[in-house]
């Protein structure tokens, strides 16, 4: 797939983040619709431009580097900052109007500025070959006809992919949203670009011009096979090895034990989500094709969540639960009181609400299967949740491509129990292959009777010793993590060492144990049997935090602690979600401190 074809589709996933998150801090519905995408060079760019401009530089880090920025007119930011802060209507209709960007609103927009940069990080991630991250930095007011070209401010002078959008606050329209992407850093074809291929790009983008020029060289992806310049032919193409006897047996124990192991995190994460037992019994796998799943595997409706598959390879996964069980894990997130949950399953009423909910439900099981196959699979791969759809199995054309392609799968399948009561099953179909195991097809139509994971797996036999959804055994352990006992009652998990360092002082002083690590260390070396609280000490609020409870949660049950400053009422309950038991608001006092630390140690003591 072309580069551009690969940005263009992780941006869709952008744009649905942004409203999705940004509504949420704001309290009201914020739309984000595409008008445009185009290479633009810095002075094309800022003759579209007219009126007062708010620039939020936007650094990209991690494999790939450069320098972008986050554009809006000062009348929208204001109405934006100002909805956060809850300006009364006629003041912000005032404020907006005299473009009065007051210290408060720029603070307040610099929130809404990082949740965007945030969802392009977060989609971005999820879905394209190389890591990279946006770093929402400084903020400036400007007025695009007054900049200077050539200048590096508040952004560089070079091409950029200029991702224009319309926004609408609740019932109000608004103005255009400008993300400027550095365009030769993510390897994007630009006009010209005959006379500089093969030249080496700098960190921001730009073409270092002293270098040599020769026959361009394509950016190559994680996933993608990198092109000799000659003309490829045949024997040049390589082909992905045919797994067969030993070695596919092997390959095939490996699969059926993550995915036994994928299911055990599902059965915490969701578990820990909802605030309700989640359990998930032994995965059977077998191969099976399209017609024998929808006629013989599954009844009744159908919830199907489409999965991409991407990284080392690339393809389509499909998740399917029943509509009753949908219904119910929906229900339950958003807190349906039970007697109106069970008339919802009941009468299946799987509506708007019900469905946004579920749909954060599939995002954590990607996101678990993601985790497991990341860290243990022999290739790099990813899961990403796509659209939901619910379906009649009996009305599915079994011979065409409806629905899902008419092709082998390999089936993992699980009875679901949730709060002690039995329900369906969750059933991932994933391509053979995808997975490397084309030659179980054969197998399949002459034998049906494959082996399941609990007949010759280690991930089966453990399964049944220990539980369906995780039993005695310690996360960190079945994760691969080796734990060191460094005798820490107090784990502290942080990006902002200075509030991180007061906090482990002021528990020290009472004879607490302590560890501290950071963001980018390893987490499961750490969870001991001694540990007893977790604080997570935040320098923004933001997705990273929310993803490290979520983490944290499937590993070990354990009061978790998030110690930041900017909370807002959607920020706690978004925490409090993914497992966060309790909020400290930096910079703490002494008391403040002491007091979260006695809370929490008298839960894990009761």
């Amino acid at each position: 797939m072309k580069v551009k074809q690969k940005i263009d589709k992780v941006l869709e996933a952008v744009r649905e983040r942004v409203q999705d998150e940004v509504g949420s801090l704001l309290g009201v519905k914020f739309k984000v619709s595409e008008r445009s995408k185009e290479i633009i060079t810095k002075a094309d760019f800022l003759a579209a431009q007219n009126g007062k401009k708010v620039v939020a530089k936007l650094d990209v880090t991690g494999e790939i580097q450069g320098l972008g920025a986050l554009i809006l007119s000062v009348k929208d930011a204001i109405r934006l900052g100002g909805t956060l802060i809850m300006l009364p209507s006629a003041e912000l209709d005032d404020v907006s109007k005299s473009e009065n960007y007051t210290e408060e609103i720029e603070d307040s927009y610099g929130e809404i500025a990082n949740i965007v940069a945030g969802s392009y990080t977060k989609a971005f991630e999820d879905s394209f070959p190389k890591d990279c991250r946006f770093v929402r930095k400084e903020q400036e007011v400007v007025v695009p006809a007054k900049m200077e070209i050539s200048s590096a401010e508040p952004f560089p002078d070079q091409y950029y992919y200029w991702v224009c959008s319309d926004m609408k606050l609740d019932d109000q329209e608004m103005g255009e949203m400008s993300v400027l992407i550095p365009a030769l850093a993510f390897g994007l074809e630009v006009p010209g670009q005959d006379d500089h291929e093969g030249e080496p790009v700098s960190e921001q983008g730009e073409v270092e011009k002293e270098a040599p020029q020769n026959v361009a060289e394509e950016v190559v992806y994680e996933g993608e096979v990198a092109q000799e310049p000659q003309i490829e032919t045949q024997e040049n193409s390589e082909q992905t090895p045919v797994l067969t006897g030993k070695a596919l047996d092997k390959h095939k124990k490996l699969v059926d034990k993550l995915l036994q192991l994928s299911k055990q995190t599902i059965a915490e994460e969701v578990g820990a989500l909802l605030g309700v037992s989640v359990k998930l019994g032994e995965a059977d796998n077998t191969v099976i094709s399209k017609e024998d799943f929808f006629q013989e595997e599954v009844s009744g409706k159908q919830v199907l969540a489409e999965m991409d598959v991407v990284g080392d390879a690339e393809g389509k996964s499909y998740l399917f639960v029943s509509l009753k069980d949908a219904i119910r894990t929906g229900s339950t997130l958003i807190m349906l009181p039970p007697s109106e949950l069970e008339t919802a399953v009941s009468e299946e009423e799987f509506t708007e609400d019900v469905k946004d909910a579920y749909g954060e439900i599939a995002n954590i099981i990607s996101g678990a299967y993601t985790t497991i196959f990341q860290d243990q699979y022999s290739q790099s791969i990813r899961f990403v949740k796509k659209e939901i759809e619910v379906i009649a199995p009996l009305k599915v054309d079994c011979d065409g491509d409806e629905v899902i392609p008419n092709q082998l799968y390999y089936l993992s399948s699980s009875r679901i129990e949730i709060d002690n009561k039995e329900c369906g099953r969750l059933s991932l179909l994933l391509p053979i292959d995808l997975m490397g195991l084309e030659q179980l097809g054969g197998d399949a139509e002459a034998d049906e009777d494959l082996p399941k994971v609990g007949e010759d797996s280690v991930a089966g036999r453990k399964s049944s010793e220990t539980g369906a959804a995780g039993g005695t055994e310690d996360a960190g352990s079945a994760l691969g993590g080796v734990q060191v006992d460094d005798g820490a009652e107090i784990l502290i998990i942080e990006n902002d060492s200075v509030e991180a360092k007061k906090i482990q002082t002021e528990i020290e002083r009472i004879n607490i144990a302590t560890k501290t690590i950071s963001f980018n260390d390893s987490i499961n070396p750490h969870l001991t049997s001694g540990l007893k609280l977790v604080i997570i000490v935040l320098h923004e609020v933001d997705e990273q935090a929310y993803g490290i409870a979520i983490k944290l949660r499937a590993m070990k049950t354990i009061p978790i602690i998030a110690a930041g400053s900017a909370w807002t009422r959607s920020r706690v309950i978004k925490a409090v979600k993914y497992g966060v038991t309790d909020i400290l608001l930096t910079p703490a006092n002494a008391d403040d401190i002491h007091e979260k630390i006695n809370n929490n140690m008298v839960k894990m003591a009761a």
